[in-house]
């Protein structure tokens, strides 16, 4: 895949993660930007050979959840 599009599905990610981190938590989005940015779910994400961009929404919030309610070894 063409690291443009790649990128841009990545951006498209952060957005929609932002978003629900906003909504779940009632945050601004600066803060929920940098909760996302804290996150081992980010870091797994913009790793382009994990893939994880190519998922849907709902499974990366629910990485997300799992992760802020549990802790980031439950990812794995």
């Amino acid at each position: 895949m063409e690291e443009a599009k790649i990128e841009h599905l990545k951006g498209l990610s952060v957005i929609n993660a932002t978003k629900h981190i906003m909504s779940k938590y009632s945050l601004n989005h600066e803060d929920a930007y940098k909760k996302l940015l804290n996150s081992e779910t980010y870091r797994i994400l913009m790793e382009s050979n994990s893939g994880l961009f190519l998922e849907t929404d709902s499974y990366l919030n629910n990485a997300l959840d799992i992760e802020f309610e549990k802790d980031k070894e439950a990812l794995y």
